[in-house]
Order: C-alpha cells, then sequence, then structure tokens
C-alpha cells in the first residue's frame, strides 16, 4: 500500500479510520526518504471518509464486516443482488428486545444496522431512532433492505454499463496504464 501511495505521487487517501495508520506510516517513509535523498515522495494526507464508525459484521457486530470473511452474511457486496441484499439484512443479528435505539455498548447489533441506514439515508441514529419509535426490528430490517438496494442500484447499473461496453473498457485500461506508467516512470 505505502509504495502504491508514493510511486504514484498521492496527496490525499480516502480511507476509514482503521486505515489512518497505515497513511502515517507511509508519511514516515516519504519523510525519512527525502531527508536522506532529498524531495522525491509527497508526504500523503488521509481523507477520512464521511461516516468514519467501522461498520461492523451483520452474524457478529463484535467484528469488523470484511469481505474476506468466510461467512457471506457478514457483509454487502456492492454487486449483491436484491434478493441476497434482503436476505442479508433479514439474517442479520440484532439485541435482545425489539426497541430500534442507538447504544452501541448495550445494543451492539442494532446500532450497526443504524450505523448502516445512516450512510444509505443521511440520517443520523437520533433521526432513525425517532423514525422508528415504537416499530420493531423487522419493520426496520425490511426498510434498511430496501434502502440499501435503492443506493447501489445507481453503481451496479453504471457497472454493467461498463462491463457491457468492452471498447470503453480497453480504451480506460490503456489510458490508465499509459498515465500510471508516465508517473511511476518519472518517480522510479
Amino acid at each position: 500500500m505505502a509504495a502504491d501511495i508514493l510511486l504514484y505521487k498521492t496527496d490525499r487517501v480516502p480511507v476509514g479510520e482503521d486505515q489512518v495508520q497505515h497513511i502515517e506510516f507511509t508519511r514516515t517513509i516519504a519523510r525519512k526518504f527525502n531527508h536522506l535523498y532529498g524531495q522525491t515522495f509527497k508526504e500523503p494526507k488521509e481523507m477520512v471518509m464521511r461516516i468514519s464508525k467501522r461498520l461492523k459484521g451483520l452474524d457478529d457486530p463484535t467484528k469488523k464486516m470484511s469481505k474476506s470473511s468466510a461467512n457471506p452474511l457478514n457483509y454487502i457486496a456492492l454487486l449483491d443482488s436484491a434478493e441476497a441484499i434482503q436476505q442479508k439484512i433479514k439474517s442479520a443479528v440484532t439485541d435482545s428486545g425489539r426497541e430500534i435505539k442507538y447504544d452501541e455498548k448495550n445494543k451492539p447489533a442494532i446500532s450497526n444496522l443504524m450505523n448502516i441506514y445512516s450512510l444509505f439515508s443521511s440520517k443520523s441514529p437520533e433521526e432513525i431512532e425517532s423514525q422508528y419509535a415504537g416499530k420493531g426490528y423487522a419493520e426496520f430490517k425490511k426498510d434498511l433492505a430496501e434502502i440499501i438496494i435503492e443506493g447501489l442500484k445507481p453503481l451496479q447499473k453504471r457497472f454493467q454499463e461498463i462491463v457491457n461496453d468492452r471498447s470503453y473498457l480497453e480504451k480506460v485500461i490503456k489510458e490508465g496504464a499509459e498515465k500510471a506508467d508516465a508517473i511511476a516512470s518519472q518517480t522510479l
């Protein structure tokens, strides 16, 4: 990761809060190299995404959500079908009780689902709490699945357009490789 950031003279790197230490490490390498050999590398800065909360696994709210999890019910993939998303959210672990209340310590599972809802709706956990006052997990999960499905539709549609346009894809790959090669060659 550090080599790629430095090689391509990256200024800002979009990361989640769990990746900030990698950018700090990269910045340290750049600073030390530049001190020894002259100004060569940019010192990158992290760009922590809008929500810095770590999303937890749908199957275990004590561990982070990860596409490398052995359990596919742990995460929502960007290209998951509507049916898969509905099933994953329906199967997501919840806390005892049925109150939709944001409390990461005492209700980590529903708080995690509320964080996901917040990402897709731009509503705060407090607004979500108010919206679902007196309602149960089933209704909340149904709505959460729908908001995720709708939120991913533009990305999934664009992905399919790109995948189906082979000439466009080859053009972008060729242009990207040429641009990356020019930057990397200069740095090397």
